[in-house]
């Protein structure tokens, strides 16, 4: 029967919403998340590549990925403005909403990046953003799923340059990378405790240095949206709402799948959330032939750069082509901002 079925809402950025990176609906975490929970679970996708917590709030408008969805996934609402946390209160109303997923936070940082003494201020507004959408969340189910951001890929710098940009703190990239983020966590590991909320701790399961995890340097590939799915589903199936926990899979623990784009995970850990014990754990000795079987794509990327800027913005230039944007303005301001698609489409629809 209809109402014995459970109703798990996405909710976030392209962490959720990574269709437009991806050559088929069947490799994006949605369409692999939908396999592993099985029939007896209905999945409706509310979130929106390029969002930020202020856009969770207030909304936005959906363009990276509204066309991609269309035929496969639409949004509930045409292009224009989506609020996400409106259209959830409208859905719950008349389909009642069992779980909810929530994964966002990576696009306020990588906004701020561009300007780092904002940080202070932007950290503030990401937590109190965050909690609000929370507290949202919770106004329509107990059961939400806190889904924590990944560290960017290591070897993919030339897209964003986000390790190069951090000049807070001390030590290597990672270990400012990981500063940064044990900042950002706190508050909202502590608001996870006092509402017995599973966290998936994606910044202790996803190693930067495997490339083939990611995209654009900051967005889930097929092998990502494996990892995350597989994932959500373990936590769907087996936490127990009685106390917070934290969930990860070490990366010795997960293989890719061969001639697939599944990975295999086989050790996912539960550990109690106390409010004070997270951090990101040191990157785990591997040897280099274990970092590259995760790295099918360097030789790709090595010759990348000596490519034009045609070349290095490609993917980018034909996502902006497809909204109907030209090449000849598109392609300046992808060299300016670094192959910011979000940035580009601001810079085009304000002139």
């Amino acid at each position: 029967c209809m109402s014995a079925r459970k109703h798990l809402v996405l909710l976030g950025d392209s962490t959720l919403d990574n269709i437009i990176w991806l050559k088929s609906y069947k490799e994006c975490v949605k369409y692999k998340l939908s396999e592993g929970v099985g029939v007896d679970v209905e999945i409706t996708n509310y979130a929106a590549d390029g969002f930020t917590t202020t856009n969770i709030l207030e909304g936005g408008v959906p363009a990276l990925s509204y066309y991609k969805r269309l035929e496969v996934d639409p949004y509930p609402c045409g292009l224009t403005n989506f609020k996400p946390l409106e259209h959830l209160k409208e859905l719950h109303a008349r389909h009642p909403v069992t779980d909810i997923v929530l994964s966002v936070g990576g696009n306020d940082i990588r906004v701020v990046l561009r300007s780092i003494s904002q940080l202070q201020n932007t950290m503030e507004a990401f937590i109190n953003n965050y909690q609000e959408i929370l507290e949202a969340c919770l106004d329509i189910t107990p059961r939400v799923i806190l889904m924590m951001q990944y560290r960017p890929a290591l070897y993919q710098d030339e897209v964003y340059g986000i390790y190069h940009s951090i000049t807070m703190g001390t030590g290597n990239a990672i270990e400012k990378m990981n500063m940064m983020m044990q900042t950002m966590y706190p508050r909202l590991i502590s608001i996870a405790e006092a509402y017995a909320l599973p966290l998936i701790d994606l910044p202790n399961t996803f190693d930067p240095r495997f490339s083939d995890l990611f995209c654009s340097q900051i967005e889930p590939s097929a092998f990502g949206s494996s990892l995350i799915a597989k994932m959500i589903a373990h936590v769907f199936d087996n936490h127990e709402w009685t106390q917070s926990k934290f969930y990860a899979c070490s990366p010795e623990n997960y293989k890719k799948i061969p001639s697939t784009t599944n990975v295999e995970l086989q050790n996912i850990e539960a550990t109690v959330n106390d409010g004070t014990n997270w951090s990101i754990k040191g990157l785990p000795d591997l040897s280099r032939d274990d970092i590259n079987k995760w790295a099918t794509n360097l030789d790709e990327e090595e010759s990348s750069e000596e490519e034009n800027e045609e070349g290095k913005f490609a993917m980018q230039l034909k996502l902006l082509e497809e909204m109907g944007f030209k090449k000849e303005e598109c392609l300046p301001l992808l060299k300016a901002t670094n192959g910011d698609v979000v940035q580009v489409i601001d810079l085009l629809n304000s002139d």
